[in-house]
């Protein structure tokens, strides 16, 4: 066969080669990453479940576009950065199979919190091994439904405790529209006044690493009974606005302001 010929007869038989050009096709993550105010500058970075990555930096009103070369959905992100005060801060989510856009926050965070705990693992270990089946697995579809049903209660037992009010209902933190100042925006700035009600001077890191406290623990007692599980980080929620919660690694000292240590 000629030249031309041959290439006729490989694209008659769908020989032509598309594997490579499906390879070179770019997917496009967009969303929002914010903390109540915009986590601007903040390195995004993306794993898919092919392997391929990619990363961005968000602009002033915490938006990105994270651009993968051959990537395939679901992708997990990872925003790091700073925060308003100038405090590091790392936050995690996903972009599962259907679309393409996620909005990276402290609701997001506590959502990938509760999947991988559920199945004994952590947003930071699954991001690491995201290429993996197993890790894939366990942020599956059931399994993010799992956790945002968590974190509707946990959101509106703090809210409560704290004196705020705070509905999940109808919010889909990971993929609905989401802006810097918007009402569902306003649900994250709520939820940190409410967090720091008995510890004022917390970082932003350090309230959201609370909750996450409860919202592992309550997962990996209850890891198939999404109501058990919510019960449970109910009561713990409640628990951590109600008197000051533990400082990270010294669960004996409280994160208070000011402390007075008794000598002999």
């Amino acid at each position: 066969l000629s030249g031309v010929g041959l290439a006729m007869l490989l694209t008659a038989c769908g020989g032509s080669g598309s594997s490579s050009a499906d390879a070179a096709k770019t997917l496009s993550i967009t969303g929002t990453t914010s903390t109540g105010a915009a986590l601007a500058g903040a390195t995004l970075d993306a794993r898919c479940a092919n392997g391929t990555t990619g990363s961005a930096t968000s602009a002033a009103d915490g938006t990105y576009t994270v651009q993968i070369s051959g990537g395939t959905l679901p992708c997990m992100l990872r925003a790091t950065g700073t925060d308003a005060k100038g405090d590091p801060i790392t936050l995690h989510s996903i972009a599962d199979v259907g679309t393409t856009t996620t909005n990276v926050t402290p609701l997001t965070e506590w959502i990938l919190t509760a999947a991988t705990s559920a199945s004994g693992t952590t947003p930071n270990d699954a991001f690491a091994t995201f290429a993996s089946s197993t890790t894939q697995s366990s942020l599956g579809k059931d399994k993010l439904t799992y956790a945002k049903k968590m974190v509707a209660s946990a959101a509106e037992a703090v809210a409560t405790e704290g004196g705020q009010s705070v509905t999940l209902a109808t919010v889909d933190p990971l993929n609905d529209s989401f802006k810097v100042g918007s009402d569902n925006d306003k649900i994250i700035d709520a939820l940190v006044i409410a967090l720091k009600k008995n510890a004022p001077t917390a970082k932003i890191s350090e309230v959201i690493a609370s909750l996450s406290s409860g919202v592992a623990t309550a997962a990996k007692a209850n890891p198939t009974s999404e109501s058990d599980a919510s019960s449970a980080v109910t009561a713990l929620a409640a628990t951590v606005v109600s008197k000051p919660f533990a400082i990270a690694n010294c669960p004996a000292a409280q994160n208070v302001r000011y402390r007075i240590v008794g000598v002999g």
